[in-house]
């Protein structure tokens, strides 16, 4: 019997969204997990991303749910950082399974008309009346609607630790092969004014040792110190294999301080071109900690360089995992796709991608993939222009 853990970070353009499955697909003890589904509206060439992330996600949710004899598309737990709209917008839209196209996809998938996912249970950062703000509480009624618990979180919320050092709180899954932590939220508190990055949830799902840490927009700056005191007796507890560089990979969401305490050997992060995310600073930080490796596939990653005021694009094994694949920097530029067809595109052409990484319980090795397959330029295209 073979537990598996997935963790697939998507492509949606300027937003966030990840989800976690875990379990055994030979039996019905399986559970699935969804932190954060949103974007900010943007002219997009070519597909729409985050229309492209809830059909995967739809196609996700109905093979897990018909794994386990639900008759009705379940999801076990929707995390949502905080009410920045770029992370939970397109919440309601997975609900109903309609994408911009107005498409019923879950009808298309094959179940009965009318039907909308159910939640398990739904945890939010920040204030409730937060997320109705901005003509926003019709969107935010049927989200709170379609979720069967909701936890509400205080002041400063994090998991403690016992008198030995050890999580006494947290969210669990497969017999307890999966844990969830929730080591940040509501900095310094979930009603403060003003920035609402702080209120992030920052989780680590703990699958039997593997660990990735999720961070919304909880840049360092505001939750460092209280990480320090919180899990002081137990700073062993944040170092993950995986950390997603906080806010998109913004210039402040990843200091040194924040990666010698966490020591990824995996660095992935949400990317769009339109607001210059991810950072290079941010992502040279995360690789000067010295934890970072290098066992991925060869691929490319873009990301935003101020000496030079564009993009730079690295074509390398190491373990940064962007959802920004390549930017076209020059007037032209023609190489080969993954499919080895030559292809030209002009300046401002941006390529993202979804990345799943995936651990097998008793499996030292983990396994790579993205989504599409086929991306331009391929990773061995040399590009030209």
């Amino acid at each position: 019997m073979a537990i598996t853990f997935g963790a697939f970070f998507h492509d949606v353009g300027q937003g966030d969204c990840t989800h976690i499955e875990v379990g055994d697909l030979d039996t019905t003890n399986l559970a699935i997990f969804l932190v954060d589904f949103g974007y900010k509206q943007r002219p997009f060439v070519g597909d729409h991303p985050p229309d492209h992330t809830l059909a995967v996600l739809v196609e996700r949710i109905k093979f897990i749910s018909e794994k386990r004899r639900l008759d009705f598309p379940y999801l076990d737990h929707l995390f949502l950082t905080h009410p920045d709209y770029d992370h939970w917008n397109y919440i309601d839209n997975l609900i109903a399974g309609t994408p911009s196209s107005g498409e019923k996809l879950w009808e298309k998938n094959g179940y009965p008309q009318g039907t909308q996912l159910k939640i398990g249970t739904l945890t939010f950062g920040g204030a409730a009346r937060d997320y109705e703000k901005s003509n926003r509480a019709e969107i935010k009624e049927r989200v709170w609607a379609a979720a069967e618990n909701i936890t509400s979180l205080g002041d400063r919320a994090h998991t403690p630790l016992n008198s030995k050092g050890e999580p006494e709180q947290y969210w669990s899954a497969i017999g307890e092969k999966l844990k969830i932590y929730l080591i940040s939220s509501n900095v310094p508190s979930k009603g403060s004014s003003g920035n609402p990055n702080p209120k992030s949830l920052v989780l680590i799902f703990d699958f039997v040792g593997f660990k990735i840490m999720l961070t919304g927009d909880a840049e360092p700056s505001y939750i460092q110190d209280n990480l320090e005191e919180w899990y002081e007796e137990n700073l062993g507890l944040l170092q993950c294999n995986i950390l997603k560089l906080a806010h998109h990979g913004s210039r402040k969401g990843t200091t040194p301080e924040w990666v010698a305490l966490v020591k990824p050997k995996i660095v992935t992060v949400s990317g769009d071109y339109f607001w210059a995310h991810p950072y290079y600073q941010a992502i040279k930080t995360a690789v000067d900690g010295g934890t970072v490796g290098k066992v991925a596939p060869k691929h490319w990653i873009a990301s935003y360089h101020d000496d030079q005021g564009d993009y730079v694009n690295l074509l390398d094994t190491i373990n940064v995992m962007s959802s920004l694949w390549y930017v076209v920097t020059s007037e032209q530029i023609t190489a080969d796709d993954s499919a080895g067809v030559s292809r030209t595109f002009n300046n401002g052409l941006y390529v993202g991608v979804s990345w799943l990484i995936q651990a097998t319980e008793g499996i030292p090795e983990l396994h790579f993939d993205r989504a599409p397959a086929v991306v331009w330029p391929g990773p061995d295209a040399t590009p030209v222009g």
